[in-house]
């Protein structure tokens, strides 16, 4: 395996983990106080900094991510289509499962808060399961996961290149 695939793969897994604590700072949400202060708390600015450090982090990786792997031949050669890899859904098995889960998440996140059914504990696990799958979908349906992780082809391009 060549090194800059090594590489792109850990920094991948560090975008992961950026979002994950992004995602995380949901739980963080009780300690807030939200609307019942006027200005800004202490608990409101750990959640806004837990969240927006997340989001760099792991939006920062992901362009390395990115810059570690652009210039390959068999990510270059790869075949770019009509709309951007975010908007495609049910791409695959792996996608299948996953965009099946975000669409049910987040129905139940908007019944749930329509309707007032669920505890504050589990909406706080269905609004962190949610983002979550949200990051994933953008994370996995991209060129650089496929490329990186997942598809056959780039495989094969990436062997024949070393025979040549």
């Amino acid at each position: 395996m060549k090194k800059h695939i090594r590489i792109g793969k850990k920094l991948f897994y560090f975008s992961l983990f950026g979002y994950v604590l992004s995602a995380l700072s949901v739980f963080a949400l009780p300690i807030s106080e939200g609307e019942n202060t006027s200005g800004l708390s202490i608990g409101t600015a750990l959640v806004g900094i837990v969240f927006w450090v997340g989001i760099l982090i792991g939006s920062f990786c992901f362009f390395f991510t990115w810059k570690m792997i652009h210039s390959d031949k068999s990510y270059m050669n790869s075949k770019y289509e009509t709309k951007p890899a975010y908007l495609h859904f049910f791409r695959d098995r792996k996608s299948i499962i996953l965009d099946s889960i975000l669409i049910i998440v987040w129905i139940v996140i908007l019944l749930g808060n329509y309707r007032n059914i669920f505890p504050d504990a589990v909406m706080l696990i269905l609004m962190f399961s949610g983002l979550i799958t949200l990051y994933l979908h953008f994370l996995i349906n991209g060129r650089v996961f496929r490329y990186l992780f997942s598809n056959k082809k780039y495989e094969r391009r990436r062997n024949n290149e070393g025979k040549d």
